[in-house]
């Protein structure tokens, strides 16, 4: 490989929510942490390097936000999925969740009902009860070998008058799935049908692994993908998510209206001016890093197939088809939450995350970020099966 992914670099003492705040977050100082989603790698040169030269300018003022930052993406979004976005359809948020929270504010009103599809990441389930809508469960399907699928009949039977929306995440996180385009047209068919908006979650496009193939909800035919807005960002990929900065697509002329209103009147339309810089270096420089980070990831999802299946045999993993997240099934060590909470730090000291913020069908889950050098993910299995044997 080109770029050293093996590489052990030192966080601690940088600010960082990951790996400076153990002792707030887990209790205890000596936890592996493990847990939120960024990577521990640097991030492509070319992006440093364009960071760097314009922080070497001593002057920070509010940036504009200029052509090349759109073409960046435009150009992007054409040479990894044959798309030709409509510059006048696409808009920046200073992150995802804070965009899904504006098409909240902007085609919902109080009372009314969204549909989130757990196990899913958690803010989820904040951005309606924070705004006064409530929030209606589309549970997904595990499969016996323990992958999931979407439950279609349940989507039909959990709509109402009051639905308006339904929130996807494609890639889903935490489970690791990668809609297919039948199963996107699926659930676009029935959101069509009841005139509902769909916000689909796609910050983890773009790591996507071999031999599976992603389809933005953009790019679905028209009459579908209109009543859509679709997010996604460097921040996952190219490991920049300090940077707050995102884009949104959203195919019809009134809707884009309408939200570019309401990101304006919640003063949300400034984005970080090094963000800037770094989606545009990411997008017109970052492919041969972002091919060989993936390619790392993915060895590092089978290398943890591989010892939990020979050393750990009661902790169950699916492979994913893309994320840099590893979705454990504890359930066969017959815990509750919380004893598998205490378990997993006080006994193997690692930080990740409960299963169970992703929703109760997440309980007796661990959530395991593998964005790391291989060495870190070897300490942190060798803990795991040390504590497993004194268990």
């Amino acid at each position: 490989m080109k770029f050293d992914f093996d590489q052990v670099i030192n966080r601690q003492n940088t600010n960082s929510i990951k790996w400076d705040y153990n002792q707030a977050i887990f209790g205890r100082e000596d936890v592996l942490p493990l847990w939120v989603g960024d990577m521990d790698f640097a991030s492509p040169p070319e992006v440093v390097k364009a960071i760097q030269e314009r922080a070497a300018h001593p002057v920070y003022g509010y940036p504009g936000t200029p052509a090349k930052f759109y073409d960046a993406a435009i150009d992007w979004v054409f040479r990894r999925y044959q798309f030709q976005l409509d510059r006048k359809r696409i808009t920046f948020v200073p992150g995802v969740m804070t965009g899904i929270h504006l098409a909240v504010d902007a085609f919902t009103e109080p009372d009314d009902e969204i549909i989130i599809q757990p196990p899913v990441y958690h803010p989820f389930f904040h951005v309606g009860p924070n705004r006064g809508r409530k929030i209606v469960e589309n549970p997904l399907v595990q499969l016996a070998d323990g992958s999931y699928r979407v439950d279609l009949d349940d989507l039909q039977r959990k709509i109402t008058k009051k639905t308006r929306m339904i929130i996807l995440c494609n890639p889903h996180n935490p489970v690791g799935r990668v809609w297919s385009q039948q199963e996107l047209l699926s659930i676009a068919q029935i959101a069509t049908e009841h005139k509902l908006i769909v916000v689909s979650d796609e910050v983890h496009s773009d790591l996507v692994y071999a031999n599976h193939t992603i389809t933005p909800y953009y790019t679905l035919p028209e009459e579908w993908s209109k009543r859509s807005l679709t997010f996604f960002a460097t921040s996952k990929s190219f490991n920049l998510p300090g940077l707050f900065t995102s884009l949104a697509v959203i195919p019809d002329p009134k809707l884009y209206q309408r939200y570019v209103d309401v990101v304006q009147k919640s003063s949300s339309n400034h984005i970080n001016i090094f963000g800037i810089e770094a989606t545009i270096a990411a997008y017109q420089k970052g492919e041969e890093w972002l091919t060989e980070v993936i390619r790392y990831i993915e060895d590092n999802a089978r290398y943890l197939s591989d010892f939990l299946s020979k050393h750990i045999p009661e902790v169950k993993f699916h492979l994913p088809e893309a994320t840099y997240f590893a979705w454990l099934d504890f359930r066969e060590f017959h815990l509750t939450n919380q004893q598998l909470k205490d378990f997993m730090i006080q006994k193997a000291k690692l930080g990740l995350n409960d299963g169970f913020i992703f929703g109760r069908q997440g309980s007796g889950y661990q959530r395991l970020n593998i964005a790391c050098p291989r060495s870190t993910l070897e300490k942190a299995l060798n803990q795991l099966f040390k504590a497993y044997k004194e268990k």
